[in-house]
This record gives C-alpha cells, sequence and structure tokens, in this order.
C-alpha cells in the first residue's frame, strides 16, 4: 500500500517515465525502503486498470520507445485518500508509517491523530517488550544486552519524535478539500 503512495506521490508533480519514478523513490526513500522496477511496473499497471494514471508512447529516433506516465483526477482523489486511511500494518510497519509520515501536511487532523496514536501505542508495547530482558540470559540469546539497548534507544527517540508530531496535529490539511470526500 505505501508503495502505491510513492509511485503515485511521484505523479502528483508532473508526468514521468518509469524509470525516472525508481531514481525518484531511490533518492526520497532509500533510507527506509527499498523499490525496484520489478515493483514498479506492476503497481503502474494496476494504476492504469484502476484508471488513476495514463500511459502514453512517445518515439524517439534511433532509440526505444518509452512510456510516460501522467496521473488522473481519480489518481489525485486515490492518493490522498489513501494518505488518509489508517491501516492495521500502518501503526507496526516502520517504513508505511514513514512514507505516511512524509504527507503529514496532506491529512486530516483525525488520520493524524489516529497514525500517531496507533504508533505510539505500538512503540510503547514494544519498548516495554525491550526493556523485560532479563538479567542471566544466555549470552548467546537474540535477546542480548547491546541489542535490547540499541532498540531501546530507537524506540525512546521515536517516542519523543511522535510527541513533537501530535503537537501539530490540528495544522490545516493541504489537500485539495474535493479529494478528501
Amino acid at each position: 500500500m505505501y508503495y502505491d503512495i510513492c509511485i503515485l506521490s511521484c505523479l502528483m508533480e508532473r508526468q514521468m517515465y518509469g524509470y525516472e519514478i525508481g531514481k525518484i523513490l531511490k533518492d526520497s526513500f532509500d533510507s527506509c525502503t527499498r523499490i525496484s522496477n520489478n515493483t514498479i511496473y506492476p503497481i503502474l499497471k494496476k494504476f492504469q486498470k484502476l484508471g488513476y494514471i495514463t500511459k502514453k508512447k512517445q518515439t524517439q529516433e534511433g532509440r526505444p520507445d518509452r512510456f510516460v506516465y501522467e496521473i488522473t483526477e481519480l489518481g489525485k482523489r486515490g492518493f490522498i485518500q489513501a494518505l488518509n486511511s489508517v491501516t492495521g500494518s500502518l501503526t507496526s510497519n516502520r517504513e508505511e508509517f514513514f512514507v505516511k509520515l512524509s504527507f503529514f501536511h496532506l491529512m486530516t487532523p483525525d488520520t493524524r491523530r489516529k497514525m500517531l496514536e496507533g504508533r505510539a501505542a505500538f512503540i510503547r508495547e514494544s519498548l516495554n517488550n525491550a526493556k523485560s530482558r532479563r538479567d542471566g540470559e544466555s549470552i548467546y540469546s537474540q535477546r542480548s544486552k547491546e541489542g535490547q539497548e540499541f532498540l531501546i534507544a530507537l524506540y525512546s527517540l521515536e517516542m519523543e519524535t511522535i510527541e513533537k508530531f501530535k503537537l501539530r496535529i490540528d495544522e490545516p490539511c493541504l489537500a485539495p478539500k474535493e479529494y478528501l470526500q
């Protein structure tokens, strides 16, 4: 689902070739998720069937034809609606959470609240689990002291960041209102 959002976000900017979409996604989201052409093109095909995008052939002299993809009004609406839906996987999937958080300004305050509260609950539970390491566990345990320290630091920082975003929940949603219905 979040790959759909990534791809549609590129096309919200302008029409593009599939290769360009892949390059932009690599530059934008490579730190949290990897998306390959083997993923991009089937999603583009799905979007064509849904009427979210159009595909036009561009001929080039002495080179293979290229296809340019352009988002439709239906696709723009689908993009905004996908951003404003909160699924169960969103709270436990760091990649999906990060991708959606990148478009915080296009979410309604209600969506922001649900997303942040859901992720915070998941992180609190994960943090409690990380802190529950028992002394005397085998040195070969997958719950090593170092691993637990890393997780505790990671989860603590994420909770701090979520708290900062909670202060912005009621900022205006910048998405066109007609796409929110």
